[in-house]
């Protein structure tokens, strides 16, 4: 099947196949940020502080004054992977072969039977893709019982308002108003 096959058959690798240095599992950007870390190692002979550097043999971490005299003239190199060479039009590249994640990438198995082995018989070819298949399902996290429900518990929270409260500022303005108007005494 599709785990049987090898890396460079497959072309992607999955997490537990690592072979990053500095990282237990494999994604593509972890490897991408290795081919950083020994560009920078290579160049400045020292690595930053927030790269990992738990490994048999730790690299050197590098000062303050390393850090300021090195990475300003190389930050594109370090950012880009590539870097024009003085004025010519050659391009430098740094050496980095990173692969897809095999459960981002979309593959294509082929299967060919060779027909020339059946001598007066049928032959058949046969080819079988396989897509992931993704499921999306919609939840709804907020009814409005629910937003009424968190209004009014913050509110109550933060300025002591509740139900009964508006019932009786309701209450003082409409009602009394009212009785007022018709001359009832209250």
């Amino acid at each position: 099947m599709f785990w049987d096959a090898t890396v460079r058959q497959r072309n992607c690798r999955f997490g537990h196949e690592s072979n990053l240095t500095h990282f237990p599992i494999y994604t593509k950007n972890l490897c991408i940020q290795e081919c950083r870390l020994r560009l920078v190692y290579e160049v400045c002979k020292c690595i930053p502080h927030f790269y990992p550097n738990r490994v048999n043999k730790p690299k050197r971490v590098c000062d303050y004054h390393t850090l300021k005299r090195c990475f300003p003239p190389n930050k594109d190199y370090f950012l880009k992977l590539y870097r024009q060479r003085g004025d010519s039009q050659e391009i430098d590249t740094a050496p980095c072969y990173c692969d897809q994640n095999c459960r981002d990438s979309v593959v294509s198995a082929t299967h060919q039977v060779d027909t020339s082995e059946y001598i007066h018989g049928n032959g058949a070819t046969m080819t079988m893709t396989e897509w992931p298949s993704l499921q999306y399902r919609r939840e709804v996290y907020l009814t409005f019982t629910d937003l009424l429900v968190y209004i009014g518990g913050t509110a109550g929270l933060f300025i002591g308002f509740n139900v009964l409260g508006a019932i009786e500022i309701v209450y003082f303005f409409t009602m009394r108003l009212l009785f007022k108007l018709l001359g009832y005494k209250l």
